[in-house]
């Protein structure tokens, strides 16, 4: 239950094995929560307590990615991290992170000279006395990683229900039948709980509520790509005294996979599950923070800012453990930051305890780990280019002309295993609608595609699901009858 990066990192590794999977996601598209609204960082995890869940997971996790990204073909680069520091006090503090990096065993870890970080970045000049390098941290898109883990378990078999809530259970001495669905009755021998801020419902659903998730909104800015040059990796400062025992990470300057800049989060405590609005304080506080760092940061330049749920416990721990009150079910809750990073370790150890309640599964013989993504026109060197339009001319018509996206990859698209029905989905897997107009042009002509492609009606298409359906009417009728 829950289509984030770990319900599809749990239904990727299950895949491998001859079981019947289903993956049901509330919402039109998968990582429509927390794994679709953060900054796609792999952390290294050199905040974290040693002996903490997070700890155990989020180091294995990072460094499974080189492979993942290999086998899943979903873009990954290892940029690295930049701790600055813009004082010589905090340049002797920092020392404390290399005691941290070596207790947990983090490669690739030091202190760099004034010198050096200008050479790396050199818009942070003014500002830096020096940084503490982490060489193993990276950037994904983290929607398209969410997608690549799911596309290759449906290519293996398993199912995902999207637009498909779960409802309640039926329980029978201490297990659970049956889920309770808007779609129906669905049954299953083993349950797993991956429901991100809504895990401690699914829980008490299960009358085995026994931690509670405390929802912490982040706000994050998203500038124009024409900005890119100024920054190469991933900056964050060296925190404050005051900081140094919150629960953020502070936010960093990002240098996205996709060619922008990403700057945020902060970390704001919120009472509503839902609220993932943004507010001028925080879009405030997250610029006027990072603007003293690289002072060429202007507003005028912010295409885009979201802000997404972390799903907090009291513990500010992972909780990732059978239940020990329903024999079929697992929580993997608590999945905050850094979820993304160690969603593949998690769903290794999640798998056993599923593959534990069954007498004797089979490793599939035929299981493919392999995922090919599809071709974005933007990304070819110009010959492929030639190449492919002659193939199919549909690659040399423009429908997002920011993104560069054409008819064709729309086209392909929407021919996946994963259903990709409405205007967020398509932007989300080939980028259209994601440069600075914002869909402004490209909207209008990718709902007429999605429609005469799917055979659907204008009316029916939304933009990320139920209740967000973008046409209300026909203002002009098609002749008598109509």
């Amino acid at each position: 239950i829950g289509g984030g990066i770990i319900g599809a990192t749990i239904l990727r590794e299950l895949s491998r094995y001859s079981l019947k999977l289903l993956l049901l996601e509330k919402e039109g598209d998968l990582a429509r929560g927390a794994s679709g609204a953060n900054d796609g960082m792999i952390h290294p995890g050199i905040d974290l307590k040693k002996n903490s869940v997070k700890a155990k997971y989020c180091l294995p996790g990072n460094l499974m990615y080189d492979r993942l990204a290999e086998e899943l073909d979903f873009p990954f680069e290892r940029i690295g991290q930049y701790i600055l520091f813009g004082s010589f006090k905090d340049r002797i503090l920092s020392s404390y992170l290399l005691y941290k990096a070596r207790q947990l065993n983090i490669p690739k870890v030091r202190i760099i000279s004034e010198k050096e970080i200008a050479e790396i970045e050199p818009e942070v000049k003014s500002w830096a006395k020096g940084a503490v390098e982490i060489k193993c941290t990276g950037i994904v898109s983290p929607y398209e990683t969410v997608i690549a883990f799911a596309e290759n378990a449906i290519s293996n078999g398993a199912e995902v229900a999207l637009e498909t809530s779960c409802l309640g259970f039926i329980l029978n001495e201490g297990r659970i039948e049956a889920v309770k669905t808007n779609r129906g009755l669905v049954k299953g021998k083993v349950i797993i709980n991956a429901a991100g801020v809504y895990a401690d419902e699914i829980a008490a659903m299960a009358n085995d509520k026994y931690f509670s998730i405390h929802p912490r909104k982040g706000t994050d800015l998203i500038f124009d790509s024409k900005i890119k040059p100024l920054v190469n990796t991933i900056i964050s400062r060296f925190p404050k005294a005051s900081q140094r025992h919150s629960q953020t990470k502070g936010g960093a300057i990002i240098s996205t996979v996709d060619g922008n800049v990403l700057v945020g989060p902060d970390a704001v405590e919120v009472f509503s599950k839902d609220d993932v609005g943004t507010t001028t304080d925080s879009i405030e506080r997250v610029f006027n923070k990072h603007v003293q760092v690289l002072p060429k940061l202007k507003k005028k330049d912010i295409i885009a800012y979201f802000s997404g749920l972390r799903a907090a416990t009291y513990e500010e721990d992972f909780l990732i453990e059978r239940s020990k009150k329903i024999e079929n079910l697992i929580h993997v809750a608590g999945i905050q930051s850094p979820g993304l990073t160690a969603a593949p370790a998690i769903a290794l150890d999640v798998t056993k305890m599923a593959l534990s309640m069954f007498n004797d599964v089979q490793t599939k013989a035929d299981f493919n780990p392999y995922r090919k993504r599809i071709k974005r026109l933007k990304e070819l060197p110009l010959v492929e280019r030639q190449k492919l339009i002659a193939e199919n001319p549909e690659y040399g018509k423009i429908i997002c002309r920011c993104e560069e996206v054409s008819l064709g990859e729309i086209k392909a698209v929407l021919k996946r295993q994963l259903p990709a029905k409405t205007i967020d989905a398509i932007k989300r897997r080939i980028r259209a609608g994601m440069g600075r107009c914002q869909g402004g042009f490209c909207m209008p002509l990718i709902l007429k595609i999605i429609a005469e492609e799917l055979q659907l009606d204008p009316l029916a298409i939304s933009k990320h699901g139920y209740n967000s359906e973008i046409c209300l009417f026909k203002t002009k009728t098609g002749g008598e009858g109509e």
